[in-house]
Formats: structure tokens, sequence, C-alpha cells
């Protein structure tokens, strides 16, 4: 044994260590069922697949052979930055929490599920062939992603911006928010809760209709983590319900990940399928390692504040074009390096660090809960938690239509803020 491959096994067991203590004293501060636990959970999981899927032959085809501590410190610190607020939503600090009226809640959910609606039809003849192609044939899957990836690296703004394409995007990213919200309502409308339902499968389905995981593995984890958030408020019939209907729509949509990832490694017969499934969810953290750090240079923010270069130059060139303009790092877009990655890409080490230390102290301020009364506010900052949280492979809110939604759900925040010190009477309080 390679005295490198010695300080990898070591670097790996001090890394893993590291996670699985972390877990314990906050499963044992907060408990099992808080969100932060079960986000902390995720890491540590990922952590202990990595030297697998590092050590093996066929992570050969992917890192360098070669690990070093600083970026594991690095990241577990950053990580652990970001998921401190979500402590702030344990279940042991909550006893009641503020929603809008039923009426101002109907018109909320019922406004951006049938304009989210509009995405679904877009999106018809694309789901058709996703559909088709994986009973028929898994391989082309492929040629589908193939397709579509080339479409978005590609797209230009030469023709103008789609608008209703826009609100109807960002009406679908916040559809799971409202979904789970709304299910906490006592009387519900069966238009509404369908408009709702078909909503929050939309993202999934375009995972489908593009062949892309990403849509449908971060839709899945984003709705577990609300789930079991939400879950203690809901009554007795919610619960069977909700447990019946995830399971389903787990089972479909597992197969349908595994349809795809089989039909996409049909052109790649140098590693395993499964290899190919674990590196899916535990690279980020090793390409983090191998590259971040060091990458020969940052982007400007042009991925994780795209607005700025907007407002600058009026528009934002294209994936292909921000690739080419940054040839010179030494890892581009089309691995993982998680969300805390695309910060240090864009800024460099010392102001990414600044930058993260600052929104998450500012975050965990406002999220600090009293009179165990979580505000309907400090739920939809929950929300952008959890999706900041979730980007074990990338971030969510990235270049301009991630920006668009990021706005959006900061201006909806600023709303309800505004209404709940302005208008209290447009809410009401439901004990757990």
């Amino acid at each position: 044994m390679s005295f490198v491959t010695l300080y990898n096994i070591l670097l790996f067991f001090a890394n893993i260590l590291l996670w699985v203590s972390t877990y314990l004293y906050f499963k044992k501060k907060y408990g099992k069922n808080s969100i932060g636990s079960i986000m902390i959970l995720l890491y540590t999981t990922i952590a202990i697949l990595g030297p697998y899927i590092f050590m093996i032959e066929d992570g050969k085809n992917f890192f360098i052979n070669n690990l070093t501590i600083l970026p594991f410190i690095y990241l577990y610190l950053m990580l652990i930055v970001a998921i401190r607020p979500l402590f702030n939503y344990s279940p042991k600090y909550i006893q009641y929490i503020s929603l809008p009226r039923p009426q101002i809640l109907n018109l909320i959910c019922l406004s951006f599920s049938l304009i989210s609606i509009i995405s679904l039809i877009k999106i018809i003849p694309s789901l058709k062939e996703g559909i088709i192609g994986l009973i028929i044939d898994s391989s082309s899957a492929a040629d589908i992603y193939s397709k579509s990836t080339y479409s978005r690296m590609n797209q230009t703004n030469n023709i103008g911006y789609d608008y209703i394409a826009i609100f109807s995007n960002i009406s679908v990213a916040i559809i799971p928010f409202l979904f789970f919200c709304y299910l906490l309502q006592k009387k519900k409308k069966k238009v509404i809760m369908t408009l709702l339902t078909i909503s929050i499968l939309i993202p999934p389905l375009n995972g489908i209709a593009n062949a892309s995981r990403l849509n449908i593995i971060s839709s899945f984890l984003t709705c577990i983590f609300l789930g079991l958030f939400f879950y203690p408020y809901f009554n007795h019939s919610i619960k069977i319900n909700l447990k019946k209907g995830a399971i389903f729509v787990s089972i479909i949509f597992s197969i349908i990940f595994i349809l795809i990832t089989i039909g996409r490694s049909s052109q790649n017969n140098s590693t395993s399928i499964g290899y190919g499934l674990m590196r899916y969810f535990a690279e980020g953290p090793l390409v983090f390692n191998n590259y971040c750090l060091d990458a020969n240079g940052t982007r400007d923010g042009e991925y994780t504040f795209a607005f700025q270069h907007i407002l600058d130059r009026g528009s934002q060139p294209n994936e292909a074009e921000l690739r080419e303009k940054y040839s010179n790092l030494k890892i581009n877009s089309s691995r993982f390096y998680t969300f805390v990655g695309d910060f240090v890409l864009d800024y460099g080490p010392i102001p990414a660090f600044i930058i993260i230390v600052a929104i998450f102290f500012i975050v965990y301020n406002k999220t600090i809960i009293h009179r165990k009364t979580m505000l309907f506010p400090q739920m939809i900052l929950l929300y952008i938690l959890i999706q900041y949280c979730c980007g074990f492979y990338q971030y969510q809110y990235s270049m301009k239509m991630g920006n668009a939604y990021l706005v959006a759900l900061i201006l909806f925040y600023i709303s309800m803020n505004l209404s709940l010190k302005y208008k209290p009477g447009w809410f009401i309080t439901i004990r757990n």
C-alpha cells in the first residue's frame, strides 16, 4: 500500500468520524426528527460513501489520486454554518404555527398553481417522448439527455425573454412549500388540492421529459424535508394519506430514476450502474477536495449572482459560453462540487467564507422562534434553507433562472413579513 493511499484512507476515516460524531451530537441535543439532524445525516451518508467511489478502480476515471485535509475541514465548517439555522425549527421549540387565513391561502395557492400548469403544458410533447423511450428502450435516455442538455447550454436571449414561462417556472419552484402549507388547512377545496398535487409533480415530470435525474432527486429531497417538518402538525387522516402517497410516488420515481441511470450509462460501459448511482450522490465533497480551493481562478460570481452581471450587461452568457469563458478553471459545471463549491469557484475561498457566514448569520437571527410560535414568513425562510442545504450537488439558485427563483422567494418572504406586521388579522395560529 502506497503512502498516498494510506493517507487517503486516514483522511476518509477522519472525515467520516467527524460527520458521524456531529450527527450523534445534534441528534442527542435536538432529537432525530429535527430537520437539522436529518440534513446532517444526509451529509454523513455522503461522507460514508466517499471512500468506495474514490478507491475502487472505476474511481480512477473521475478523481485524481490524492486528497488533502484542508478542503474537507473547509467544506465541513461551511456546511455546518449553513445547516445550523435549521435547528431553530426543532419540534421541541415549536408549539404553534401561523398561517394566512383560509381565504388568503386559497387565493395564493390557486394563483400559483394555475400559473405553474403552463409549465406542464409546455413539456407534454417531450414528456410523451421520454416516457415512451424509457418503456421501449431505456438507452434512449442518453440521446434525450444529450439533446436537452445541448439546448439548455446553448440557449440565447436574442429572441427576448419568455416572461410567461419565467413566471410559470417561478410558481413551480414555490409550489412544494404551498402544498404542505395547504395540507395544514382544515377545510380543503378539491380543485385547489388537485391543482397543487399536479403542480408539485411538474419538476420530476420535467426530469423524465429531459432524462434529467437532477429534477427528480431535488424535488424528492425537498418534499421529504418539508414533509418531515410539517408531519407533526397534520391530522391523523392527512398523515395516513401522505404516507401512502409518498410511498407510491417514491417507488414510481425511484424506478424511473434507475431507468434513466441505466439508459444514460448505456453509452459508457467503463463503469458499473451501481457505481454510477453512488457517484451521483457522493462525488460532490470529493470533487470539492480535488479542485475547488485551488481552481486556477474564479468565475466572478457569474453562477451564484448572475443578476449582478445581467444588470451590468443586460444579459448573461449561456452555459456553454460560460464554460468557454472560464475554461482556465480546473473544473466546470459538468461535475458536482456542492453548493459551497459554487460559491468558492465564483469568489475564491476567503470571500466565499465571508459571504456564506454573513448570509446564514442573518438567516439564523431571522429564524429564532419566540413564544414557541413559528411565523409564516419564517416558514418561507425554512423552505429557502432546505433548498440551499439540499445542494449536495450544486447551488440550486444558480444562474439567471435560479436567481429569479431566489428573488421571488425573498419577495414572497418580505411581502408576508409586512402583511404580518401591518395586517395581523390576515393570519391565524394553529397548535401542534
